[in-house]
Formats: C-alpha cells, structure tokens, sequence
C-alpha cells in the first residue's frame, strides 16, 4: 500500500503518493540545509506506520531487483525486520573491528535528522538500524567463498520494514549532502517504498517450490574429520585446553539456483523459536535459522544465553523424555555447557550491576535435537554507556563456538580445523541509532551462491569425546539446512 496513516481508511495510491513525498521532500530539505551548515554528509531518516507487508516478500522483491537485502525474524517476540538498498555501509577489520564500527556508527547517527511519525513508546526496530554480521575470525583468510563477506559489515538499508506485534512501520534512510536534489531523492525513495511494499499481504504469501539437489559432499572426508575428534580429545586429556568446537564443512549442489525465499519460508514453518535470518548481495546469501541468541540490549537490559550440550530428539513420547533426561544427567555435557555459563557470566558481569543466572539448565527442544539451555540476564551499571556492538567485542566467540580457553582454543583451530569458517558460528543482526539491537550466532546456517550451498555444522569436543557420536551430532545439526534448501 505504500506509505499511509495505518489509523486513517486506505487512500488512492495517487493521494498518498504525493503527500508521502510532500512530507518526505521537506524532511530531506532539511536535512541537505544542515549538511551544507556543517560541511560534511548526513543521515537522514524517515518513519511511518503501513498497513501490513509480508516481510519475507519485502526481501524477495528486493533480492529480485538486485539489491542488497536482509531478512530477520524471531516469531517468539512476534518481531521481524527487513532491508532492501544501502545508504552506506560500514566495514572494518582486525582486532578493533568491533571498536571501528561503533565508532563510525556513532559518529554517523550523532547528528542524525530522524523523524518518526506515530511511533509508539517502545522504538524497537523503528528508525535506522545497521544490519549484518562479523566473521568469526578477526582478519579471516581471503577465501573466494566468502567474498562479499568480510570481517565487519554492517549496512544500513534504503528501505527498512520492521512488522511488529502493533503495526507495521517503513523506515526511509538516506546519506545526503550539499549537492543532493532532496525532490529527486525523496521520489527515488518513496518509489523504492512503495514498490516493496505493494501487493504484499502477510497472509497470502507462501513458498513451496522444490528444488533438485545432489549428494551432500564432504569437504572433509569423514573419516579425516572423526580422526581430528580423537586427537582434540587427546590433547585436552593432555591439559592443552578445556574444550574446542570442531566445524564441518559440506558442499551441496542444485539443478538450478537456489530459492533463498523458499528456503527461508521452511525454516520459519518448521523453527519458529528459531531466529530466522538472511544476508543477501547478488547471487550470495549466508542464511540460518539459530537457536543461539548471542546478546540483546534493549532499555539496558542485556539478555544472552548458554546453549551447549546435545542430544538427538525421541522418535515418541517416551524415548525423547528418557533422552532428556539422560542429557540433564551427562557429565561430559553438563561440563560443557557449564563452562559456557561461567564465560557469559563472568563477561556481563564486567559491565553489568546484576546478573541473574539460572543454576540448573533446562532443556531446548527443537525439531531435530535437544540442547543444554540456560538464559543469561543482566542490567548495566548505571554509569555504564554500551551499547550491543562493544558487547559483542566481550562476548564473542563463546565456548560454544569456539572452545575454552579461548586464546589456546582458536589456536588450534587455526592450526587443525581446515576450513574457512567465514560468518559462520559468528555474529550476525542489527543495530539501532541508540546503541540497542540483537546479534545471533550464525549456527544452522548455509552460505548459497547461485547452484552451489556451503553448509555448516559444530561439536563441542571435550576429552571423553567419541568420534562417532559426534559425527552423528554433526549430522543432525546439519540436517535442517539441507531440508530447507532442497
């Protein structure tokens, strides 16, 4: 429908048009006199309810037009987000990459023209928001997989559309400066909006296309991969560090490029307390559906999470309650998972006047598996000033993505895993002009690039591992990208 007033009756596309540009042309003009006042280029955004938009669409139609687009959805908070075009963009590498991009986003957004018309009280996910992720390394390798993907990347989209449990709300973002024509950019925005946005009602959109796919291959045979079990096994027995997460990488191929969409509408059908995410620029796109929230800062409150131990899940009732309860009762993943929750803890406790950590783990059961789970909540110090991009910098990688204790662990991952890990098991999501937002661990997750899929799946290694049980864990973790994309 475009930008309209979500509390008025619907007016003819024309009408709104021409007011939505009115009001959009005014706030860009604006923005232009005070670039010039300045001297140097500004951020301009715009917010207003819409009627509802399928968000899944919203990012099919701008994959469609060749835009850069991002999708985020977590149906437990009844939120979704999504992006379409770059204002800008943001990149940084090296140990301060973290630093780098708060940094130059807060620069940025500091003198920020942002105007958001009937926005509730609670602005989470209205107004511009930074979305994209990080590698998992600080200067990964330049691998030719991952181009497009490096160690920081963070964009702010043209169009956002963030779907809320009380409306829908369009965010028009744009970079001006003395030279920008705010009647030419206002048009070229609001034509953008209103193009996405049409013809997109949440509940008449659906994705069902099968796509053929060959046999999974192993990037690393899997005997070769069994034998790295055993030898991390032994150097932990050894006293060379407590654990490490060991990755797989396979290869899958399609007869004809894979439906990202699709693929996507699988997973939320089939994960929905799973958070659903895509990052998408041309034929690329790294894609998941993670269990495992990393940190969420809103109203400085910082929610993450522990989730590290696994079982397969019980083909009834009965074989699934025993198994839970036997994986409560492992000693090899209760140690796991605890090392885990002592790493969050002692993290948040760094910036952080209370942490509340629950002393039992309670289990999270999804579709294919069941893991060790315990939430992890903390409140800042009230001097503190953070925001969710410098926790990031505390946090990641956790032990359940990379092994404990850290610096001996990633160590050896460098010397022995053989893969590139790229944006995988590392943060991905959003940031807003306030410093608040949410970065999840990009688990469950596929790289696509046209016919060709990476898949990725982790084992927490510890020293009474068996290779052959975490191979078969291996499997199970991969299994729900490969239902999704085939």
């Amino acid at each position: 429908m475009g930008i309209q007033d979500r509390k008025k009756e619907p007016m003819a596309i024309s009408t709104d048009y021409l007011t939505g540009l009115t009001t959009l042309s005014a706030w860009l003009e604006k923005g232009v006199s005070e670039a010039q006042r300045q001297g140097r280029s500004l951020l301009v955004s715009y917010s207003k309810p819409v009627e509802p938009v399928a968000t899944l669409h919203f990012f099919e139609k701008a994959r469609q037009q060749d835009l850069a687009a991002t999708f985020w959805e977590r149906a437990e908070d009844g939120f979704s987000l999504a992006g379409a075009g770059a204002a800008f963009t943001l990149e940084a590498d090296g140990t301060g990459r973290f630093d780098g991009i708060e940094r130059d986003w807060h620069d940025l957004v500091d003198t920020t023209l942002i105007e958001r018309e009937e926005a509730p009280a609670d602005l989470w996910g209205i107004g511009p928001a930074l979305f994209g992720g990080f590698s998992f390394e600080d200067e990964p390798e330049d691998a030719p997989q991952w181009q497009g993907f490096p160690a920081a990347l963070l964009r702010l989209p043209q169009v956002q559309l963030a779907a809320r449990a009380d409306g829908y709300y369009l965010t028009l973002n744009a970079l001006v400066d003395e030279f920008t024509d705010p009647a030419i950019e206002a048009e070229h925005l609001l034509k953008l909006g209103l193009f996405l946005t049409e013809d997109s009602n949440p509940s008449e959109k659906t994705y069902s296309k099968e796509n053929l796919i060959g046999e999974l291959e192993d990037l690393k045979p899997a005997v070769e991969w069994k034998a790295l079990v055993s030898r991390a096994a032994q150097e932990i027995q050894d006293g060379a560090f407590e654990k490490v997460v060991l990755a797989r990488e396979v290869g899958l191929t399609a007869s004809e490029p894979f439906q990202v969409a699709v693929a996507l509408e699988r997973l939320r059908k089939n994960y929905p307390a799973a958070t659903i995410f895509a990052i998408a620029d041309g034929p690329k796109c790294f894609l998941g559906a993670t269990p495992e929230r990393l940190v969420r800062l809103c109203e400085g409150e910082v929610r993450t999470i522990a989730l590290a131990g696994t079982f397969p899940r019980g083909a009834t009732e009965e074989e699934d309650a025993r198994l839970g309860r036997e994986l409560l009762g492992s000693p090899k993943n209760r140690h796991e998972h605890a090392v885990v929750v002592n790493m969050l803890r002692a993290a948040l406790g760094e910036v952080c006047q209370h942490v509340l950590v629950d002393e039992e783990p309670r289990l999270l059961k999804l579709p294919n598996v069941q893991h060790l789970y315990t939430p992890v909540l903390g409140r800042l110090a009230g001097g503190e000033k953070s925001s969710v991009l410098s926790l990031l910098k505390s946090l990641h990688p956790t032990p359940a993505l990379g092994g404990f204790p850290r610096q001996s662990a990633l160590k050896w991952l460098r010397e022995n895993e053989g893969l590139e890990r790229g944006w995988y098991a590392a943060p991905v999501g959003w940031v807003d002009s306030r410093g608040e937002g949410e970065f999840v661990v990009a688990i469950r997750s596929a790289l696509v690039d046209g016919k060709q899929a990476r898949l990725f799946a982790g084992c927490g290694i510890m020293g009474d591992s068996d290779p052959e049980v975490e191979y078969t864990e291996s499997c199970l973790k991969l299994r729900p990208m490969i239902n999704a994309l085939k």
